[in-house]
């Protein structure tokens, strides 16, 4: 192959920067800030020990896809690209223009686990989703990932006990106007 040949064709699953060709490499990602109801730092996680493989795969397709800058290009949140089994448990939120939140997509799992269909919904900084508005925002302030715990805060069921990661994607000019998340949900116990 020479400089001018193109790259293979990327399998599903694989970031714009992955090729399939590679010799297999077990990663070593870095650990992730862990943010509270306020969304303070309270320690660290190990990539190792995110729950699942939904997180897992999504961690792992984030960094892949970044650019020079750090961020994925908001191109990046891409069904077709992106490993399918995270698809359900994803939820993508907007940055509007005037810096405020929205939910712009959620996964099929989550509106089951949840009971609710919460796409479109501007996210407040007050009432049952203060606690999402700030940690969404100290991402968005950030230009990183965050892990949190907690339960899901609008379900009937509220012993629904969850794991999410959320990660930024930023447009052309490296500003941030998406961030996903995958969750992971904790069987009642």
């Amino acid at each position: 192959m020479t400089p001018a040949d193109p790259p293979g064709p990327r399998r599903r699953g694989q970031g714009p920067g992955a090729d399939s060709r590679a010799p297999a490499v077990t990663p070593s990602f870095p650990d992730l800030t862990l943010l509270d109801d306020a969304a303070r730092t309270i320690g660290t996680i190990p990539a190792v020990a995110l729950p699942g493989a939904h997180i897992p795969a999504f961690y792992a397709y984030w960094l892949s896809s970044a650019r020079s800058d750090g961020l994925p290009d908001v191109s990046a949140i891409d069904p077709v690209l992106m490993p399918p089994e995270i698809l359900p448990f994803m939820v993508v939120y907007a940055v509007e223009p005037d810096q405020g939140l929205r939910m712009r997509l959620i996964g099929t799992a989550v509106v089951d686990r949840t009971g609710t269909d919460l796409t479109g919904r501007v996210i407040e900084p007050y009432g049952v989703m203060a606690t999402l508005h700030a940690r969404l925002s100290w991402c968005l302030k950030h230009r990183r990932p965050y892990v949190a715990l907690g339960q899901v805060p609008a379900a009937e069921r509220d012993f629904i006990h969850f794991t999410a990661l959320a990660a930024p994607f930023a447009d052309k000019s490296g500003a941030v106007q998406r961030m996903a998340s995958v969750l992971h949900f904790d069987a009642p116990g």
